[in-house]
């Protein structure tokens, strides 16, 4: 070991820390901060969804998540049939979504027995 690494060496051993109210250090990268100014609309749905109870930073990262998850999903031939169709309509890919799967869902509900037959 050369002088100056044994000098900060006895320094470390030394110099008091307060490692009890040291943060945990992270293992995975630095998260990014993104900011931006919502349209009205945006602002009022996470509002709303913060008034339940539901941290502002969850409802957006569930949104996003949602529809990375719908655009991978459906991959990239359907998802732009998805864009065609909410940009011919003047709608967001959500209601085209929505309007697509309303009909399956509805026929699921009704094919499947209830959990607990009623009397």
């Amino acid at each position: 070991m050369g002088a100056m690494a044994a000098i900060h060496q006895k320094r470390r051993n030394v110099i008091p820390t307060k490692s009890s109210t040291k943060k945990p250090e992270r293992t995975g990268a630095k998260k990014r901060v993104i900011t931006f100014k919502p349209d009205d609309d945006i602002s009022e749905y996470v509002d709303g969804v913060v008034a339940t109870g539901m941290r502002q930073t969850d409802v957006i990262e569930k949104s996003l998540r949602i529809v990375r998850d719908l655009a991978t999903s459906l991959g990239i031939e359907d998802w732009a049939e998805v864009e065609k169709r909410a940009r011919v309509k003047g709608v967001t890919e959500g209601v085209i979504v929505a309007e697509l799967l309303r009909p399956l869902l509805a026929s699921v509900r009704t094919e499947e027995p209830s959990a607990k037959p009623r009397k």
